[in-house]
């Protein structure tokens, strides 16, 4: 829903994808990871053993940034185009980009945490995603409050 195999590729590079692929998954010197292994696990239909890893790992991280950012933004009740105008796309990108580090260092935890505070703010609504809705619609009425005072005597 947030993220994107395509933008994560663009975004990432496939060289940091295979060094991230390479630390996760088994190795196998008989048949080593390549862009091409990447390529066709996150775009296409994934054929051998490497590229049926490669879909699960970045499946799995995908679904635990989908959750975290779903955690968020569940009660906007966002539609697709809403989603790509606003800033989670690349708030996924940050996400992501920790969730499929195999060693995140200190920039990726700077960038993850800086992610969840862009989290904070859209759910407290100092980052707005979506136009409010109008909470009453009309003319207001008023009715004259009831009182035991006695005005005309006063």
């Amino acid at each position: 829903m947030f993220v994107s195999a395509t933008h994560i590729i663009s975004l990432l590079g496939m060289s940091t994808l295979l060094q991230f692929a390479s630390g996760r998954i088994e190795p196998d010197y008989d048949n080593r990871l390549t862009a091409d292994d990447i390529n066709a696990a996150l775009l296409g239909e994934p054929v051998g053993e490497n590229q049926v890893q490669i879909s699960s790992w970045f499946n799995a991280a995908a679904a635990n940034v989908n959750a975290v950012i779903m955690g968020y933004v569940a009660k906007f009740e966002l539609t697709e185009l809403q989603i790509n105008s606003s800033p989670l796309p690349s708030i996924a990108t940050d996400l992501m980009w920790y969730e499929l580090s195999n060693n995140p260092g200190d920039e990726l935890l700077a960038r993850k945490s800086a992610a969840l505070k862009m989290l904070d703010k859209i759910n407290a609504g100092t980052i707005q995603i979506k136009k409010p809705i109008p909470k009453s619609h009309g003319t207001m009425r008023t009715v004259k409050p009831t009182s035991n005072f006695d005005w005309s005597r006063f």
